[in-house]
């Protein structure tokens, strides 16, 4: 299993859009490949815990 961290691109501290993507591929890589991976998100975590501060 990969775990691929996903935060905002222009402020990483962002706590609204801290998530994170598991990746999970049976058999992969096997001796002769690479397996690349990528998460791409839009928007904030759907069901965020932090509130913003006042």
């Amino acid at each position: 299993m990969i775990v691929l961290p996903i935060t905002n691109k222009d402020d990483i501290w962002e706590f609204d859009d801290m998530d994170a993507a598991e990746i999970s591929i049976a058999d992969a890589p096997r001796d002769d490949e690479m397996l690349i991976a990528l998460a791409l998100a839009i928007g904030g975590r759907p069901l965020h815990r932090v509130r913003k501060p006042s």
